[in-house]
């Protein structure tokens, strides 16, 4: 059968179409031929990026989706995109052997017995490609370079020289190999930083991190989207409210401190453990993660719903009430009453505030929200959102754009 040129520029050898666009054949990995113009983009950081969600029973490829293995060669994405055992990397299974895995075992027989075993692999990298290709038209590269239980540290620029025994060396070693110019990074980290020694640091080190890491690629306006630390629920895991709620703050509030980069949420999507997000959250995160490079894609400065303002006043029937407003909220909040995931606290001081928010509430398609308060307090207020290690929060707009996690914030008098 001669070869087929399909959409995406894609030309697959011996396939026919219905085979081409439902993926279905695990020899289109092998056989198909990547465009030579694709939007590539890095997945970096620890597990939820690697992807620990269930794999579904099929996992198709999509034909305007590609994926640098790590052997070192692209194919057709499928999940799992990290295979860490078959990486040519030193460090990945450098990290799991000193993990205490592969003992006895060469890394070729533990990537077969993983291959024959494997039941999670998901992470958003497939679902970012599939949707940014939607919204682009344009082919989409994944460069696989995460790593489970990963501090902030063991990405540091700082160790560059070891090449492919650090995970920034190889990540770097990954990028000029793949031979494709890179468009941006996607960044998932930060749990393992969630301890007093490193989280106040974290902004600081990460700011680093993205400065070091765009000097290196020779791309100074390169785009870097975070995604912020979803929930935590292992009360086993030594790691204080407050560590969590400092990383979330520096991945919250970076696109204020480093230009060309920009953060969604994950503290509202469910789970599939104590940690790991579940297969249907990745997807939702993937998605998520495209709507804003494709916003770096047409040249605009991605935009995501963030607090302008919040004012206490009292409602014509004499009750007391916050009123926040919010920028960016396209079409409203889906969520319309019984709003859960907003705290007060008195400003300037530790402690909750001697009142409490009864019921919260949007109104109309503008992104306010109405929060009635148990009594109405003399003292100084101020509200936090998400705050803790396993916040509820469920608050996005009607495109799926959540609210991230916000430390208190100064409540003024109306």
């Amino acid at each position: 059968m001669a070869g087929i040129t399909g959409i995406c520029g894609v030309v697959i050898d011996g396939f026919s179409s219905a085979q081409k666009m439902n993926g279905t054949s695990p020899a289109l990995n092998k056989d198909a031929k990547p465009p030579d113009d694709m939007d590539v983009w890095i997945l970096a950081g620890q597990s939820n990026m690697q992807g620990f969600a269930r794999l579904p029973d099929e996992s198709p490829s999509h034909p305007c989706v590609w994926n640098y293995s790590m052997q070192g060669r692209w194919e057709l994405a499928c999940d799992p995109l990290h295979r860490l055992w078959e990486s040519r990397m030193r460090v990945h299974s450098s990290l799991m052997r000193a993990a205490g895995q592969g003992e006895g075992k060469t890394n070729e027989q533990m990537a077969q017995e993983e291959d024959r075993t494997r039941r999670i692999g998901v992470g958003p990298g497939l679902a970012f490609g599939v949707a940014l290709n939607e919204a682009t038209g344009r082919s989409v590269g994944l460069l696989p370079c995460a790593h489970g239980g990963t501090s902030l540290e063991l990405w540091s620029p700082h160790r560059k020289s070891m090449g492919d025994a650090s995970l920034y060396g190889a990540m770097i070693e990954t990028v000029r190999a793949c031979a494709r110019p890179i468009q941006g990074v996607l960044w998932y980290q930060g749990e393992s930083d969630c301890v007093p020694d490193l989280a106040d640091t974290y902004a600081v080190r990460l700011e680093e991190f993205i400065r070091e890491l765009r000097k290196d690629l020779g791309e100074p306006d390169l785009p870097f989207i975070a995604v912020q630390l979803g929930r935590v629920v292992d009360a086993a895991l030594n790691q204080p409210d407050h560590c969590w709620d400092t990383v979330r703050d520096a991945l919250g509030k970076l696109p204020g401190r480093v230009p060309r980069s920009a953060v969604t949420s994950a503290v509202d999507l469910s789970l599939d453990d104590a940690i790991h997000l579940d297969t249907r959250s990745q997807k939702r995160l993937g998605v998520r993660l495209a709507a804003l490079a494709a916003q770096f894609a047409r040249g605009q400065e991605p935009r995501t719903p963030r607090l302008v303002s919040a004012v206490k006043r009292v409602d014509p029937d004499g009750r007391c009430e916050i009123v926040m407003d919010f920028d960016n909220v396209e079409g409203g909040w889906k969520e319309g009453s019984d709003i859960p995931g907003f705290v007060l606290y008195r400003l300037g001081q530790s402690g909750f505030a001697s009142t409490q928010i009864a019921r919260a509430r949007s109104e109309g398609s503008g992104g306010r929200i109405h929060a009635l308060l148990t009594n109405c307090p003399d003292e100084p207020l101020a509200i936090a959102y998400g705050i803790g290690k396993n916040p509820v929060c469920r608050l996005v707009d009607h495109k799926d754009r959540p609210l991230c996690a916000f430390m208190p914030v100064a409540v003024s008098q109306g």
